[in-house]
């Protein structure tokens, strides 16, 4: 990759590489059927409270500062590469980003993702993919509410097949192993892999409308075990899954798309923390007319909140956003989004008689994006966050500013 966005790169040199790519953009910028580009960007974000802290926080005790704001600079690299060999196609991703905070210098690092995924065909009925993951970055703050860096590790393989028996029938599935590890013993607790099994049935209509069944298995294991008030408790869970899955044109012009389903998880440990639920995602998109597109969505999704204290989160949420091409060159778009989230097994509620913890989240954004030349872009956003709880110290509102170029070669 380029050395210069290694770790100890300074900000002239990393501002220096982004100045030459600047002077060289209008002859080296990616074309139509290139196999390979490479991505330079440089971008810059003002977080008015980067570690998501209740107004009533003792900044000065908790960070050493009544200022709990930063800047951070962030200077990356991506490689991609598409290359179709016959009826087969590779797609490969390898980024590498440079990240300095100015005020809290310590959460300084360096992240990196690489992906690579194989589309594969066998004759005219088999299908299917294969993808493989490895990223490193900084655990966000949102929920993980502390002054400590910690380097999260994703690690992700899959594969899946598919057997169309018909032109529009087909029956197959998926296996994966998807692996976290964190750098902090803050966070050891949080180390997860999780083995995946999926079998599912898809209909695919002439016109483009698809409905498929898929039932999905999820085995999760936490190697090191949670201490709570002296018991070494294994956050360990199998999930199971059914879920119907489409995508309906609904005009020529809009496009309902997502998936209905139920989720059941499981504890052996603590079996007092089962529990089932629906889930759905559902989005509606609609161009109104060449300049100017509509999203809707409305979700109930199930996850898992992987900080100090593994538990499960339910998220039901609603959102609309508007993109406006105001130019050929100029696009503006705006995003709001409500969510509640509740959270689930939570072993100290099974365990301890805690309170269930209940969120709301309010997210504005507004973003806009130049493209100066072909190759070379400008964006600007401004992102509004507020988070309520029945627990006052989950309370925070957040300001992020952020402004970065991008160039294509």
């Amino acid at each position: 990759m380029i050395d210069t966005l290694q770790g100890s790169c300074p900000f002239a040199l990393r501002a220096s590489v982004l100045a030459c790519g600047l002077l060289f953009v209008g002859n080296a910028s990616a074309g139509e059927g290139d196999v390979a580009s490479l991505v330079l960007g440089q971008s810059f974000i003002r977080d008015s409270n980067l570690f998501r802290l209740s107004d009533g926080a003792d900044t000065q005790t908790l960070l050493g500062t009544s200022d709990r704001s930063d800047t951070i600079s962030r200077t990356e690299a991506i490689l991609k590469v598409d290359l179709p060999v016959s009826r087969q196609r590779f797609l490969v991703d390898v980024g590498l980003a440079h990240l300095r905070y100015d005020r809290f210098s310590f959460l300084s690092h360096d992240a990196y993702t690489s992906s690579g995924k194989w589309l594969w065909e066998l004759g005219n009925r088999f299908r299917g993919d294969v993808i493989l993951e490895h990223n490193k970055t900084l655990t966000g703050f949102t929920d993980f509410r502390r002054p400590v860096r910690n380097l999260g590790t994703y690690s992700r393989g899959s594969a899946s097949g598919y057997y169309w028996f018909h032109p529009e029938w087909g029956v197959g599935g998926a296996v994966g192993h998807v692996r976290s590890n964190n750098s902090s013993q803050v966070l050891v607790d949080a180390d997860n892999r999780n083995d995946i099994v999926e079998v599912g049935l898809q209909h695919k209509r002439p016109n483009g409308n698809e409905l498929g069944l898929r039932v999905r298995r999820t085995d999760s294991t936490y190697p090191n075990r949670q201490d709570v008030n002296g018991r070494l408790v294994d956050n360990s869970f199998v999930q199971d899954e059914v879920l119907v899955v489409g995508s309906w044109k609904v005009t020529a012009a809009s496009t309902l798309s997502g998936y209905v389903g139920r989720s059941e998880r499981s504890y052996d440990d603590v079996p007092e923390r089962d529990f089932s639920t629906p889930t759905a995602k559902l989005s509606y998109d609609w161009i109104i007319d060449p300049r100017l597109t509509l999203n809707l969505s409305a979700r109930r999704e199930l996850s898992s909140v992987d900080d100090v204290n593994p538990t499960s989160l339910i998220t039901r949420a609603l959102g609309a956003a508007v993109i406006w091409a105001a130019t050929p060159k100029i696009n503006v778009e705006g995003r709001l989004e409500r969510a509640k989230r509740d959270f689930r097994a939570d072993v100290g509620v099974a365990l301890l008689g805690n309170a269930q913890r209940e969120d709301k989240v309010r997210t504005a954004t507004i973003a806009a994006l130049y493209r100066a030349l072909r190759g070379l872009q400008f964006s600007l956003s401004y992102t509004d966050e507020r988070r309520d709880s029945n627990f006052a110290d989950n309370q925070y509102k957040a300001n992020v500013i952020l402004a970065g170029a991008q160039i294509t070669f």
